[in-house]
């Protein structure tokens, strides 16, 4: 019993050992195969690397191309918007002293005639029935009253003209004339219009799809609204510009030229109290006031 017992005991041992050769031995089997199989997926990985990295170029360089005109055409919409608020400040400029002083003119001009108004019909009143009754003192100041309202409304229309013709010379010398916007504009558009259609034929040459070619067309859309709405801008503001300034000075020269009429009239009606010839024509010219 006892030597069957240790028998078995040999046999175990040799069996465990047996066993445990056999994992070492195994272990290193697997260890050798395994630097093999790693080299084998670097080497995949890089050439990967590798294939991604020549075919990546063209389209990054697309794109890098592309971004560098989506760039400049932001640069020059953006000049573009910048020049467009500078013409309408610079061309429209009215100095504040102009809002005050020129309605204070008319109306002070236009109460001294009427005060010229109620002095001739109460001298009128006065010598209806009677010639005798009228003085020609009070004639004269009424005239001069006139004198005065003539001089204030035809000289502060005369200083708008003058105003208005020192703002068109600073604008023009600002490069604010109406020729000198109309070529920047012209040749910005033509500038932004040449990229745009660079860039257009460069995404249709391209290979990018998905949604990078989604949003980089919906760029393409973006900047060509841009540059339609800042054109239409300008077009507005320079029709606008132009019909205002049309408009004031044509009211200017129409304003001074009655007053200057009304000056010629009281200029008459001082002449008419020595020469006696003059009061038909004093009459009729004072029926224009």
């Amino acid at each position: 019993m006892v030597l069957s017992n240790s028998a078995n005991k040999s046999t175990r041992r040799t069996d465990m050992a047996k066993l445990r050769t056999a994992l070492i031995l195994l272990l290193q089997l697997a260890a050798s195969t395994l630097p093999a199989s790693a080299e084998t997926s670097l080497n995949e990985a890089s050439k990967t690397a590798n294939e991604n990295q020549l075919m990546a170029p063209s389209f990054s360089d697309t794109e890098q191309r592309i971004r560098a005109y989506d760039r400049q055409l932001f640069l020059d919409l953006v000049n573009l918007a910048e020049y467009n608020v500078r013409y309408q400040q610079t061309v429209n400029h009215y100095a504040r002293w102009r809002k005050i002083a020129y309605p204070l003119a008319q109306e002070a001009g236009y109460a001294c005639f009427l005060g010229f108004s109620l002095a001739d019909l109460s001298i009128r009143g006065k010598g209806w029935n009677d010639p005798a009754m009228i003085s020609e003192s009070a004639s004269k100041r009424a005239l001069s009253s006139a004198t005065v309202g003539a001089l204030l409304g035809g000289t502060s229309s005369l200083v708008e003209l003058t105003a208005n013709g020192v703002e068109a010379l600073r604008a023009k010398q600002k490069g604010f004339s109406g020729r000198q916007s109309l070529a920047f504009v012209q040749s910005t558009v033509q500038r932004v219009n040449h990229l745009l259609n660079s860039r257009h034929a460069l995404m249709e040459q391209s290979q990018i799809d998905g949604s990078r070619r989604e949003l980089l067309e919906l760029k393409e859309e973006l900047l060509k609204y841009e540059r339609d709405r800042l054109v239409f801008e300008f077009k507005r503001w320079n029709a606008h510009s132009r019909a205002l300034t049309w408009y004031k000075n044509t009211f200017y020269v129409i304003n001074a030229t009655v007053n200057f009429g009304r000056f010629s009239s009281t200029m008459l009606g001082y002449k008419s109290f020595s020469n006696p010839k003059i009061i038909t024509a004093e009459r009729y010219s004072f029926a224009s006031l």
